[in-house]
């Protein structure tokens, strides 16, 4: 099946995705925004612990300095876990594409010598 009758195949039978018709993971959404919020916390938590340990003389400030880290780490863990949740979703994706594939060339007789 080319892919032009492929995707007329899709809007015959009123799919939104290939994956919705070949009953595959669908894929995850993007998380980088994600990611860089994370680093973006990181990155935070890094200048405060280092501007602190020259205000170490003062205790009130080294407080407040602390209080920043722990605003700056609250939910990190969350938003990682989030993360990898979402890699082990495009990790199932993908295999399940790998698998498509093979059933295909299996199925069909198809001579990989031809396409590699």
């Amino acid at each position: 099946m080319s892919e032009c009758q492929f995707e007329i195949h899709k809007k015959l039978n009123d799919y939104n995705t290939s994956e919705e018709m070949l009953m595959i993971t669908p894929p995850e959404k993007h998380q980088c925004d994600k990611v860089d919020q994370i680093v973006k916390e990181l990155i935070n938590i890094e200048k405060v612990s280092v501007i602190g340990r020259y205000d170490a003389g003062d205790i009130e400030n080294l407080m407040d300095k602390l209080d920043d880290i722990q605003r700056s780490s609250d939910g990190l863990e969350k938003e990682v876990e989030e993360v990898r949740a979402a890699l082990e979703m495009v990790r199932e994706w993908g295999q399940d594409w790998k698998n498509f594939a093979k059933k295909l060339v299996n199925e069909n007789g198809i001579d990989l010598n031809k396409y590699i």
